[in-house]
């Protein structure tokens, strides 16, 4: 049940399984922290209700949003553009947003992070990118991966 309730049920099922758990969200709160983001830009693939929701959950963890915009007319995420992912990071971008976050992890976006980084001059995050790197972090990796934005190759 939001912001609140994520460390519960990520601590449940850990207790559940005996090994680590880990959320999207918990993944990409970790990212945003790492990166020094205060002011978040935020884009979604959600009708506005699931929205408003991510909006709410990204505010209750702190974080200014001073962007947002929603990815309009999706049916199936799984059936969207890496260039409709690039059009919502620009859309939902605001001059004074450290960082943009394209919410979703079935949102195609590993392909344009770097292209949008280097448009925009400041750092994407994506769920799935966010989640690899927490995994990787989580396992001890620190080596730097280039190509998909600031924070892999900041590992």
């Amino acid at each position: 049940n939001g912001f609140k309730g994520e460390q519960t049920l990520s601590d449940r099922i850990a207790s559940l399984t005996g090994t680590r758990a880990l959320t999207a969200a918990q993944a990409i709160l970790a990212a945003l922290h790492h990166l020094r983001v205060k002011k978040l830009a935020l884009g979604t693939p959600y009708p506005e209700s699931i929205s408003a929701l991510g909006r709410a959950y990204w505010e209750a963890a702190g974080f200014e949003i001073v962007g947002y915009r929603r990815l309009a007319g999706v049916e199936n995420i799984y059936d969207e553009s890496e260039e409709r992912a690039y059009r919502l990071a620009r859309e939902a971008d605001a001059p004074d947003a450290d960082a943009v976050l394209l919410s979703g992890t079935g949102l195609p976006t590993i392909g344009v992070l770097e292209v949008l980084e280097r448009d925009l001059g400041k750092p994407v995050v994506s769920s799935n990118q966010a989640s690899l790197w927490r995994a990787l972090r989580l396992a001890g990796v620190r080596e730097s991966i280039s190509g998909f934005g600031r924070l892999l190759s900041s590992m």
